[in-house]
């Protein structure tokens, strides 16, 4: 088909003016916001500008509504595209965006889509993107939401029918409907872009400006780095270039928006994780609180069962005095609380100490504590009236050879000031001075254990 000739080339086009125009005034005469595609088609010539062909803001690319088609195949794949983009429900799609103004109602197969480097992803391409990519339950919630929609706009403006009834009214109007208002162009905007769904609809977008480059031949860039400035060759390569760059800045949108989408959906994901880690926390603290007063309780219930048990202990006095003085030393630190307040288990600051548990004794109050006196510090007093075992207190054990080194050893040695007897009954006395207790030999060797350490 040839090409039609330049409306300007002609001598006989004279150009006329709008308005009247003042001797001196300066006039600017433009083509008008054309792309270079427009601008070579329409007057047989592009601007030689610095920039090249991405120095012209006005140019733009068309993508194909079968090419949208069949990106949305490829990203779905397999039996699902059959599904959501085949048979009757695509019919339905594309007669609800029809309806909607976005596809042409009576070829929607030929609908074009401009792409501008402004505007790479227009309300419309992203809206039919999404309508393409609903199953079938999302597009019948979609349909009755338009429904709806339509219909509250009907009653808001009097509805159809409504103007045939009041021209009856008056006595002059006809039996047919009046005309149905045009349904509102469908906009489901960015909202949905979200997840999984929103890096479909971009990969759809993705998929479709790549079928839509392989329709350039290769060796535009070629042709125009050897052909002339101006001349016809390097005028096409130059429009070819341009309409590329803009399907690179769609498809740069695009992974924008799969970029965006997958964002969402890490954050939705750690959100979710986060909650479940909360409640597992909560889950772990109340466990550490039931087991926290288990484990008090049992410490309760054992050291009112050592003095029991000091019964069967075979140790040294020494020995044991040490070990349960570490241990009450060791409880303590455990249940300690912070000044002022209990714990969270509500067992701080109620437990006493284990001293003040025996004070609590009847018959045990603070008088009838006595100090122990010398080097080798025996057990407590109760630990001592309750025992039985009298034979082996302060010995590790009972053979002859402790016995008789202990009995070499005397508790008190005898400074040089002071004076001391034995009575007939063999213990030693100090005539001046405090009261000394015996000797280990002696305690070991008492059956008096009430009254061990005492003259």
């Amino acid at each position: 088909m040839p090409r039609p000739p330049c409306p300007l080339a002609s001598p006989r086009s004279t150009p006329r003016p709008e308005r009247a125009i003042a001797k001196g005034e300066e006039v600017l005469h433009t083509y008008g916001d054309l792309s270079d595609a427009q601008l070579l088609q329409t007057y047989g010539f592009l601007e030689q500008l610095p920039g090249g062909c991405s120095a012209n803001p006005h140019n733009y690319a068309l993508l194909p509504y079968r090419l949208l088609l069949d990106g949305a195949r490829r990203t779905l794949g397999g039996a699902e595209a059959a599904a959501v983009v085949g048979g009757a429900l695509l019919r339905k799609k594309e007669s609800l965006l029809g309806a909607a103004g976005l596809l042409q109602a009576a070829a929607p197969g030929e609908t074009e889509f401009v792409a501008t480097a402004a505007e790479p992803l227009s309300d419309e391409l992203l809206t039919t993107v999404q309508v393409l990519l609903m199953t079938s339950e999302e597009f019948e919630q979609l349909g009755s939401e338009q429904n709806e929609a339509a219909a509250a706009t009907d009653a808001g403006t009097g509805g159809g029918g409504g103007g045939g009834g009041e021209g009856q009214a008056n006595g002059g109007g006809s039996d047919e409907p009046a005309p149905r208002r045009p349904r509102q162009r469908l906009s489901l905007g960015r909202d949905l872009l979200q997840g999984d769904f929103g890096e479909m609809v971009g990969s759809t977008v993705l998929q479709a400006c790549g079928l839509a480059q392989k329709r350039y031949p290769a060796a535009a860039a070629a042709a125009a780095a050897g052909a002339a400035p101006g001349s016809h060759a390097w005028s096409a390569a130059r429009v070819v270039e341009g309409e590329k760059a803009v399907l690179t800045a769609v498809k740069r949108a695009a992974l924008m928006v799969m970029a965006e989408a997958a964002g969402d959906g890490e954050e939705e994901e750690g959100e979710d994780e986060g909650e479940e880690e909360g409640e597992e926390e909560d889950s772990g603290s109340e466990d550490e609180e039931d087991s926290s007063g288990e484990g008090e309780g049992e410490e309760e219930e054992d050291e009112e069962e050592e003095a029991p048990k000091g019964k069967r202990g075979k140790g040294s006095a020494a020995t044991a005095a040490a070990a349960a003085a570490a241990e009450q030393q060791q409880r303590g630190g455990k249940k300690r609380r912070a000044p002022g307040g209990g714990g969270g288990d509500g067992g701080g600051g109620k437990e006493p100490a284990r001293g003040e548990k025996r004070r609590s004794r009847p018959g045990l109050g603070s008088e009838a504590r006595r100090p122990h006196f010398g080097d080798l510090t025996g057990p407590t007093e109760e630990e001592v009236l309750e025992s039985d075992d009298s034979d082996k207190v302060g010995y590790k054990g009972d053979d002859g050879t402790a016995v008789k080194a202990a009995g070499a050893r005397r508790r008190h040695p005898p400074p040089a000031a002071h004076r001391y007897e034995t009575a007939a009954d063999g213990h030693t006395r100090e005539v001046h001075g405090g009261m000394l207790g015996p000797d280990e030999e002696e305690l070991i060797q008492s059956d008096d254990s009430d009254k061990v350490g005492y003259a």
